[in-house]
């Protein structure tokens, strides 16, 4: 007899975690009897293999997407201090949504990672938009106007825009489809979170924050002139003594 199989049968199996924790077990018996070139089969393996990787996966990605806007919004709104924020404002949208699935009984499978790599993309616009409108106002209005002028502008088009679009969506809220109710979930928590962040928190951190940069920024530019022109002055003085003592000579 070369070689033999047989079947093993388990208890308390219940949910995928479980599925996960019985694949690992199996490999780690199989792992330590190497000499009896022993090999573990089931047909849940793959599903297995998915579920161990799929929280680094989910991870990784959506470092990534945030790394990508953040370049993204620098070189469309030069502004560092606006990056950072548009930047904790995805971070904090993301973890929102995140723990609002769970709440809603959406647990972590490659459905909702990719909603949760889309989350990435519809988040930002709400940012961006009030940003934007918070940087590019008029420069002789204080911060609280500069405020009060990007709400005026953007406040009513965003939350129309949020409406109309869960209003196009609610009809996958009815359909029997798990895959299709994660996407309605996600979409309608993004869209919530979203505009409540680039409505209420955002418009009061770039009131605190952004002028005082603008100030900074102003300040630097200004001293880097003052050496500038007082490095060209110096030289020109120079070139003048030099001129006075070749005449002399």
């Amino acid at each position: 007899m070369s070689s033999f199989r047989f079947r093993i049968g388990v208890t308390n199996f219940n949910n995928a975690n479980d599925l996960v924790l019985v694949t690992q077990m199996l490999r780690e018996v199989a792992s330590k009897h190497k000499d009896l070139q022993v090999y573990t089969f089931q047909h849940g393996r793959a599903i297995a293999d998915q579920l161990n990787v799929l929280l680094p996966f989910t991870l990784r990605n959506d470092l990534i997407a945030m790394a990508c806007m953040v370049v993204i919004s620098l070189l469309c709104i030069p502004n560092p201090i606006c990056t950072i924020w548009i930047m904790l404002a995805m971070f904090s949208i993301e973890i929102s949504v995140i723990g609002f699935l769970s709440f809603w009984n959406v647990k972590l499978d490659p459905i909702s990672m990719i909603t949760l790599i889309l989350a990435i993309g519809f988040s930002i616009e709400f940012s961006a938009h009030v940003t934007y409108g918070f940087v590019s106002g008029p420069a002789d209005l204080n911060p609280r106007e500069r405020c009060i002028d990007t709400l005026e502008k953007l406040a009513w088009p965003m939350v129309h825009g949020s409406i109309s679009t869960i209003l196009g969506v609610l009809v996958l809220a009815f359909i029997d489809s798990y895959m299709v109710r994660v996407f309605f979930k996600t979409i309608f928590l993004v869209l919530v979170i979203g505009v409540f962040h680039a409505l209420v928190i955002l418009p009061i951190l770039l009131h605190d924050t952004v002028p005082y940069g603008e100030q900074l920024a102003s300040k630097i530019y200004e001293n880097k002139q003052k050496i500038k022109n007082s490095s060209n002055g110096g030289e020109i003085e120079r070139k003048i003594r030099n001129l006075q003592i070749v005449r002399v000579t």
